[in-house]
This record gives C-alpha cells, structure tokens and sequence, in this order.
C-alpha cells in the first residue's frame, strides 16, 4: 500500500494517499515491523507537507525518525537520510533557517557516511 500511496504523492493526490499511508501504518503496527512504521509515517509526513499541514508535517516525521533510530537497523539508514531532509524542509519553510542546517547537515552526514561503506 505505501507503494500505491507514493504513485499518488507523485502526482499531488495526498488524501488517496494518506488513506493508504493510514490503513499501510495499522498493518505495520499489528505486526511490530518498525522499518514499516516510519515508512508510513515519513509518508504520512508527505502528505500533510503536500497540503500546506507543516505542522503536521513535522510532528509525523519526528515520530518517523524517532522509529527510524530506534531500531538501530542499518537498512533504515538511508530512510533516516530522507527523514532529515524532510524535518529540515520543514523547518526552512517555517523560517527557522538554522534549524534546518542542522538537519541538513546531519542527512549528508548520514548520506556520506553510507556511501563510504
């Protein structure tokens, strides 16, 4: 379902696509599968980004990175790097510039560090 909700972020349809992100996360949730978890709620974060919701937005992909982290995973690396930047943008958009430098930096960091492996 994330799959079919990504077609409809990529053609700035949201709310189909939150509908699956929603319906993707219960699934995940049920199951324990973390990875999925922030996969959903990074998606999720798209979606209310996508309609004007930063603040929605934000709390999403916090609680996506939180996930991301906690499961220490090396797979959820490059879905960390995503996250970041999503965080930042979101922080740029709301004028807290050096906010979003940090998160900036911490995602190329990141992106750097996996490309070295």
């Amino acid at each position: 379902m994330t799959d079919l909700a990504a077609v409809h972020l990529s053609q700035s349809r949201a709310a189909p696509a939150l509908d699956y992100l929603r319906k993707s996360l219960v699934i995940y949730e049920e199951t324990a599968d973390e990875r999925g978890m922030a996969r959903a709620l990074y998606g999720i974060g798209l979606g209310h980004r996508t309609l004007g919701r930063v603040d929605q937005a934000l709390e999403y992909f916090n609680r996506s990175l939180a996930l991301s982290q906690a499961s220490g995973a090396s797979v959820n690396n490059s879905q960390t790097v995503l996250i970041l930047n999503g965080i930042g943008s979101i922080h740029r958009y709301q004028g807290r510039h050096e906010l979003a430098l940090e998160f900036y930096q911490k995602s190329r960091a990141l992106s750097e560090e996996l490309n070295d492996k």
